[in-house]
């Protein structure tokens, strides 16, 4: 076979692995935001429709301890992700932690759990500062 050919040959195949890996990833890549945030979407829905129910029903109390549970599950997610990643750290950050620490000193909640509170009591003691990147 003259040179030439394998040359081609090869530059096809090369080509065409990369188009293929490349769909690959793209397709891969997509299909996972998409099913993260269609999670994200489905579980947000799910929250307000407790909350609505329970405002609607009069039960406003009931209402706010399901909204204290949220926040406190959101805070401690962002404890985990900024713990095991500090470059995650922005001014917004500090000013939801901020918030957070205010809402909390006027109005106390506590969880049945000692590992949680402690952990709750890990986020909120972050300094309002971010980090430098």
């Amino acid at each position: 076979m003259n040179k030439r050919f394998v040359a081609a040959v090869a530059i096809a195949g090369i080509l065409v692995g990369a188009t293929i890996g490349a769909y690959g990833t793209l397709r891969f890549g997509t299909s996972f935001v998409v099913t993260a945030e269609f999670e994200r979407a489905l579980i947000d829905a799910t929250q307000s429709l407790r909350t609505l129910e329970q405002l609607r029903k009069g039960d406003g109390e009931g209402a706010a301890e399901w909204q204290e549970q949220l926040l406190d599950s959101a805070l401690l997610s962002l404890w985990g992700l900024l713990r095991d990643d500090p470059s995650l750290r922005s001014a917004e950050v500090a000013r939801v932690l901020a918030r957070a620490r205010a809402y909390r000193v006027q109005y106390p909640h506590t969880t049945n759990s000692a590992e949680v509170s402690r952990a709750l009591s890990d986020v909120l003691s972050m300094p309002n500062a971010p980090e430098a990147k």
